[in-house]
């Protein structure tokens, strides 16, 4: 009996599911698994790395807060001002304080500003309008890179949206009579380890010969500024 052509079609079609019984899924069934592979593998890889990062994210937070330490102090201006100050400290053990960063805010500074130094913070004043800021260095290397001042003292104005740097005695007398910031750490000391931590300072740093006194006296920074000049071969040149 012949076939008709719907019957033809019908056993091809049968004989190739016959020759093909083993057939796997289609090119596209296959494209989604390996997608779905490699976002598997992506989310896994991910979830490993956050587990590693997390606790080196965490060191490098303690790292940085032991290297950087940062408060907050009050200071009473010689204007009988009080404002808050925000300390940060590069501080090295064994070396002590590389550089300082104070942020604070004034009126006569339009707002907020950071004073940057690579000294030892001393005062903060204002008067008529104008804000200084005054630092001292420790050490030969501090000292030289700020020529030596000849009273210790390194003086800063607030001028053309910047602090620049101006001769110690620019500061008006009434307003540099006595150091308001505290050149120390919280502890006290020029260290992390809590020597007097209310009230100043401590006065001395180990077997200085020179104690930091609060108050200003010239002739006593002169001959501090003279002796840290001449472990160098130099004068006091700066002002």
């Amino acid at each position: 009996m012949a076939l008709g052509p719907r019957s033809a079609r019908c056993l091809s079609s049968a004989s190739r599911a016959k020759r093909h019984p083993g057939s796997g899924p289609s090119a596209q069934t296959l494209g989604l698994g390996l997608n779905h592979l490699r976002v598997f593998i992506a989310n896994l890889l991910n979830w490993r790395l956050a587990v590693i990062a997390l606790p080196l994210l965490a060191a490098a937070y303690i790292w940085y807060g032991y290297r950087y330490p940062s408060w907050t102090e009050e200071v009473l201006l010689p204007d009988g001002r009080s404002i808050t100050v925000q300390q940060r400290r590069d501080f090295v053990d064994g070396y002590g304080t590389r550089k300082t960063w104070l942020t604070f805010g004034l009126p006569e500074l339009g707002g907020e500003q950071t004073w940057a130094e690579s000294l030892y913070p001393s005062m903060i004043a204002a008067s008529e309008g104008r804000v200084f800021v005054v630092g001292r260095p420790r050490g030969s290397r501090q000292f030289s890179a700020y020529s030596h001042p000849k009273y210790v003292y390194v003086a800063f104005e607030w001028r053309e949206g910047r602090f620049q740097r101006i001769p110690f005695l620019s500061v008006p007398e009434e307003l540099r009579k006595q150091e308001n910031v505290r050149w120390c750490l919280p502890g006290g000391a020029d260290s992390r380890e809590s020597v007097k931590p209310d009230g100043w300072c401590i006065d001395r740093i180990g077997e200085s010969r020179f104690p930091i006194s609060r108050t200003v006296e010239l002739s006593a920074l002169q001959a501090e500024a003279a002796f840290w000049a001449g472990l160098s071969g130099h004068k006091p040149g700066s002002d």
